[in-house]
């Protein structure tokens, strides 16, 4: 049944594309790289200026609280120095889905690159304070 809506939908977005957008997606959309154009220079530019540390550190994850940390505490300091570095990404352990974005989103301020952000989850999401099991309940 799914399987069928699925169909549905992709015939009814095929009928209502005009050619010129399906011409302009092909001619733009890199199906290697699944980036358009300027999202592929933005990659290579950005690539082309980084150190041979910088690269490095970009294959190189560290462990950190996915508890609150306040920006202007010495704890969050120590975190941003870390990405200031040129650290690849951050790996969360403990607190919630809120105060993880919340900490994801002000350490990938001080990011050169777009940070990798990972997370202990076994069995789902059991180290997650006070949440439902997300990833059982999605399936």
């Amino acid at each position: 049944m799914k399987c069928r809506l699925y169909l549905i939908y992709l015939i009814i977005f095929i009928a209502n594309c005009d050619n010129k957008e399906l011409e302009q997606f092909d001619a733009d959309f890199n199906i290697e790289t699944g980036l358009n154009t300027s999202q592929q220079e933005w990659v290579e530019n950005i690539l082309s200026e980084l150190s041979i540390r910088e690269m490095t550190g970009q294959v190189i994850m560290d462990w950190f609280g996915g508890s609150y940390t306040p920006v202007e505490s010495e704890a969050f300091d120590k975190e941003a120095n870390l990405i200031e570095s040129g650290l690849g990404g951050v790996w969360f352990m403990g607190g919630g889905p809120i105060e993880r974005a919340a900490k994801a989103n002000a350490l990938q301020k001080h990011a050169k690159v777009p940070l990798l952000v990972s997370g202990f989850e076994s069995f789902g999401n059991l180290r997650l304070a006070n949440e439902e099991n997300v990833s059982i309940n999605c399936l």
